[in-house]
């Protein structure tokens, strides 16, 4: 039969804002945040750092099927997203982006959305085709996997297919679907991803962007050469570790129980 739901307190649920700090991931960030780690330091605890910085790279490429070597970590969504934008003269983005892209390029082309919110390829077609194949080299598309607000899930790999066809670059921010979609963006005509961890129980103030080998990626920030020159500034390995554990356990496999229970919230609240 059907439990009688305790009102010993509110209920936390909006997992889309941030989602909680996974145990797994907080014991990760103690082991390493008890002992000095600068992944630069030439020396055994430097060394050790820097072993745990790349294992943590490991994993977190293999949730999102790309090579260790194309990651850079950085701060989260919103500067993962400004560091690929700030690459491109042009951009095309859907009307529905987040505020990360949408206010990072305030003279973005829009592209339409339907009533359901997904984006017209149509009118994508049409804004591409009003390039000239010189203009082209300095376009980047950018279209998120699956809104924040809204939960569509979007046609990359029709939007990817377009793209290539016309030559321009292709960026999707998977700060949602991370972890939730499966994810093959070296087969999807993706050049840049952007990812955040604080949405799967990750700390906030972590996050990674994936760049197609042979795709420029500009450096927002000037400094020590870190992260192969792309993003200066010592690691957040605390954070960064603490990131790759819960990315190990955020895979669209173990979401399938959550799918039932928010459709049991939902059939409840109707029924009440």
């Amino acid at each position: 039969g059907s439990r009688v739901m305790s009102t010993a307190g509110p209920v936390y649920l909006d997992y889309n804002a941030t989602a909680p700090l996974r145990p797994e991931a907080a014991e990760a960030m103690m082991e390493v945040l008890s002992q000095p780690a600068n992944p630069s330091s030439v020396h055994q605890f430097g060394r050790a750092a820097r072993t745990l910085l790349e294992a943590a790279r490991e994993t977190i490429a293999d949730s999102l099927n790309v090579q260790a070597s194309a990651l850079t970590f950085t701060s989260g969504g919103t500067e993962s997203n400004n560091m690929v934008l700030a690459g491109f003269q042009t951009v095309l983005a859907s009307s529905v982006e987040h505020e990360a892209v949408l206010a990072a390029c305030p003279d973005a082309h829009l592209i339409n959305v339907d009533e359901n919110g997904v984006v017209s390829l149509r009118h994508l077609e049409t804004l591409l085709s009003s390039f000239s194949d010189q203009e082209k080299v300095g376009i980047l598309v950018s279209v998120m996997a699956a809104n924040n607000e809204t939960g569509v899930i979007q046609p990359l790999e029709h939007i990817g297919l377009l793209c290539r066809q016309h030559k321009v670059a292709f960026h999707t921010d998977m700060v949602q679907a991370f972890g939730k979609l499966e994810i093959t963006p070296e087969e999807s005509s993706i050049d840049y991803l952007t990812v955040s961890g604080h949405k799967i129980g990750a700390p906030a103030g972590t996050g990674a962007v994936w760049c197609r080998e042979g795709r420029p990626l500009s450096s927002l920030l000037a400094g020590g050469g870190q992260e192969q020159g792309r993003r200066s500034g010592t690691e957040n390995l605390g954070g960064i570790c603490g990131f790759a554990a819960a990315a190990q356990l955020a895979r669209p496999s173990t979401i399938e129980h959550m799918r039932l229970w928010r459709d049991q919230a939902e059939q409840m609240i109707i029924q009440h």
